[in-house]
């Protein structure tokens, strides 16, 4: 079999690996149960399927060290490829040619690789698959990024090229509500108002009023004190930074937003 012989001590040393790996988890009755196998699982780790695939593994290596590896000859009592590769090396050569040979050769060897080694190909190219994305995402550089400083306005935020968000994390609310104004045709907010008290203190967040989603600082500065729909009353909403447009002006904006919050609050209350 030439060098491909060395294939049959790699195998009985795996095969002793995995006799002493079984002999050291043996555990009696405080052994784990076994989870069942699918019908494939079963059939890999069958005695028979570990000889086919050894039979197979030395069959394509014998031949592809005949018609690749010929240079060989003279470090081997024989041909490369021992007597196996000599009867069946030219066998394929004849029928598939010297290319055709080498791939199926290739192929038989892959399969043989699994059955007589017993693992999944599949199951490899995963596992280097997520340690390679692991490595990378373990050099990859992180940054938090505050809920103010991320939002920079309409379809803006503060991400880099290249930045992905992996994570939001936010505070528990002690109470939190939210209430919109519908526009009729669409049934967007025209004005949603989100109100959630905290350990910190109170967050107000508006959207539809402005350029993208805002805190509105007067709010919550009544809010802490006093968490109240009444605290809301005797805020002023200056309208001079608001939108306006023909679903509404930028003053029926400001007073929709004191409205909206009052309701968020009740709600949060209830």
């Amino acid at each position: 079999m030439g060098f491909s012989a060395w294939w049959c001590v790699a195998v009985a040393v795996r095969a002793w690996i995995g006799g002493v790996a079984r002999w050291m988890n043996v555990g009696g009755d405080n052994a784990p149960a076994t989870p069942p196998r699918s019908f494939r699982a079963w059939l890999v780790s069958t005695r028979g399927a570990f000889w086919i695939g050894l039979l197979l593994l030395l069959a394509a290596s014998t031949g592809l060290e005949w018609s690749r590896l010929y240079r060989w000859d003279a470090a081997l009592p024989g041909t490369a490829g021992g007597v196996l590769g000599y009867l069946g090396g030219p066998i394929a050569v004849k029928w598939l040619g010297f290319t055709g040979s080498a791939l199926l050769g290739i192929a038989v060897m892959v399969l043989g690789l699994a059955l007589a080694f017993r693992f999944s190909w599949s199951q490899l190219a995963e596992r280097i698959g997520a340690a390679l994305v692991a490595l990378v995402e373990s050099r990859r550089e992180r940054r938090e990024i505050a809920a103010d400083d991320f939002f920079q306005g309409l379809f803006a935020t503060a991400l880099e090229d290249g930045e992905l968000i992996t994570a939001v994390r936010f505070p528990i609310p002690q109470r939190a509500a939210y209430m919109k104004f519908r526009q009729p045709a669409s049934l967007f907010a025209l004005i949603g108002v989100f109100v959630a008290q905290t350990a910190s203190g109170v967050r107000v967040a508006v959207t539809g009023g402005g350029n993208g989603v805002f805190r509105h600082a007067g709010l919550e500065a009544a809010l802490t004190k006093n968490f109240t729909s009444e605290a809301v009353a005797g805020v002023k909403i200056d309208a001079s930074e608001l939108n306006g447009d023909l679903h509404g002006s930028a003053e029926y904006r400001a007073n929709l937003i004191g409205v909206m919050t009052q309701r968020a609050v009740a709600k949060a209350l209830a």
